[in-house]
């Protein structure tokens, strides 16, 4: 997906999701979690910030909603659209949270095909996919991309 200030790549591999984003500027953050599992990690790398986060969170049938991203399901929206010549349905897909909306137009499959991020008083991204390829992700895919998770990368020397 392409955004003015970044590209965005959506992969899943159920119960398996992972987003990548890619800043013009260089920074990355990358995100995998586990639905079922309710775990997660978060890597953001920049010239100005270095962050892991693992959270991992059994989850409660009392309250079912992904601790990890903050998710409590997702608000129909009532709006229809069309991209890539699909249909899709706009959702609100964190309806409580007040600091940040995240909003995507699905296909009936729940592929995004357009998403709408904005955290707090700040300006939004605004992602438009380019292109959808729906075919079997190798769990491999998932992982953080190598020069994210290199000791090197954040300062540290490994001896052998």
């Amino acid at each position: 997906m392409a955004g003015i200030d970044s590209d965005l790549r959506i992969f899943r591999h159920y119960p398996w999701q992972a987003e990548e984003r890619r800043g013009k500027d260089g920074s990355v953050r990358f995100k995998v979690w586990n639905d079922l599992e309710n775990q997660g990690i978060n890597v953001i790398y920049s010239k100005r910030e270095y962050s892991l986060q693992a959270f991992r969170s059994p989850l409660d049938p009392a309250r079912p909603f992904n601790q990890f991203d903050a998710e409590t399901g997702h608000a129909d929206m009532k709006r229809r659209d069309n991209h890539l010549g699909e249909s899709c349905a706009w959702f609100n897909m964190k309806p409580d949270a007040a600091d940040a909306i995240k909003m995507e137009c699905l296909t009936p499959d729940g592929v995004p095909l357009k998403v709408e991020l904005h955290f707090g008083m700040g300006d939004g991204e605004f992602y438009t996919a380019v292109e959808v390829k729906r075919r079997p992700v190798d769990i491999n895919e998932m992982l953080p991309p190598r020069e994210l998770i290199e000791p090197s990368a954040w300062g540290f020397t490994v001896d052998d």
